[in-house]
């Protein structure tokens, strides 16, 4: 499976828009406890997490799209001419042959 930028930077973003969520789910406390500085320039709240998870979730679907998906291996095909509208894409998985 090969990789590109923009599978590596969505991520990166999704690995942070996990941690946010964990420590604003979980630390908050904490959080406001042990930073006070960095919790007045960036203050944590559970709005702020289902907004950036939102747009995470966004960006995939783009990507996913642009046939350019981080979340499974493209075989490189475009739209087909019989398909039902331009946003259906045809994704090939290979078979599972287990028992041989």
């Amino acid at each position: 499976m090969t990789f590109n930028i923009e599978a590596i930077l969505w991520y990166a973003m999704l690995i942070d828009c996990i941690g946010a969520s964990i420590v604003t789910l979980f630390f908050l406390d904490s959080y406001h406890e042990n930073f006070p500085k960095l919790q007045k320039i960036f203050p944590l709240s559970k709005g702020w997490c289902i907004a950036y998870f939102l747009g995470v979730f966004w960006i995939g679907c783009l990507l996913y799209r642009m046939n350019n998906s981080p979340l499974v291996n493209n075989t490189g095909r475009r739209y087909s001419s019989e398909s039902p509208s331009p946003y259906f894409v045809e994704i090939d998985f290979p078979s599972l042959n287990v028992f041989r």
